[in-house]
């Protein structure tokens, strides 16, 4: 049985006409398909990858961009790790749902890291959303990355799943939960175990600094302790 030291479930967003399956398949095989059918619902990959002499398995859930199937999303979206927006760069109200797809996710999800993707990066002389607009959306929805890609050239294919992996890594890699092995984080909810960025950095974990996480555990931890000391005493008479 194949065992991995990571599994990660990434969900890919977008529109109808986003490339959201010819970038998966792109990704999975190196070959361009120009003539898929549309996604009914939810298709279902998975990738077994290599990350800092780790292996990765990538579960990649390629969810139909058609709205009649939008109030399906939130069953789907439970226990991701990740997602991808894609719109099509030649499409000029491509990114008009944005803001809706990150919200679902949000509200279903948790503060999962999302990437905003811009495809059909080769089709320059047909651009109707410039890259200026790609990143300032970026910012505006506080989201993870921004990245243009070519399923049909390739370019930036692996890029743009290596940056995901690696900043799946250093949000879930045992060495930053290891670092707060003094604080009884087995008794802390799983969601603030399990999201801790990299302390090294300044990213956010639910809105809130790495900071707040930790005086929120040492005031665990002081409660803890007085609490044991308190039921010593009781226990001795003292």
């Amino acid at each position: 049985m194949i065992s991995y030291d990571y599994t990660w479930k990434i969900m890919m967003l977008g529109d109808a006409d986003a490339g959201k399956t010819s970038l998966t398949i792109r990704y999975l095989t190196g070959f361009f398909l120009d003539d898929l059918k549309l996604t009914i619902g939810v298709d279902f990959f998975s990738k077994t990858t290599n990350y800092n002499e780790k292996k990765v398995k990538l579960q990649i859930w390629d969810f139909g961009g058609e709205e009649r199937f939008r109030f399906l999303l939130h069953q789907y979206c439970k226990g991701a790790n990740g997602a991808y927006f894609l719109y099509n760069i030649t499409n000029p109200n491509s990114l008009d749902h944005l803001y809706d797809w990150t919200q679902i996710i949000r509200e279903h999800a948790g503060d999962i890291p999302i990437m905003l993707v811009g495809t059909n990066s080769h089709s320059k002389e047909l651009r109707a959303v410039t890259r200026e607009q790609g990143i300032q959306a970026t910012h505006i929805h506080n989201l993870a990355g921004f990245i243009e890609v070519s399923s049909k050239t390739g370019q930036n294919v692996e890029k743009l799943f290596d940056t995901m992996t690696g900043i799946l890594f250093d949000r879930y890699r045992p060495e930053v939960i290891s670092s707060y092995s003094s604080f009884p984080v087995n008794k802390v909810n799983k969601t603030v175990t399990y999201r801790f960025e990299n302390i090294n950095s300044n990213k956010y974990v639910g809105k809130k600094k790495i900071k707040r996480f930790k005086s929120f555990l040492k005031k665990l931890l002081k409660f803890k302790l007085k609490k044991k000391d308190e039921e010593f005493k009781k226990r001795h008479k003292i």
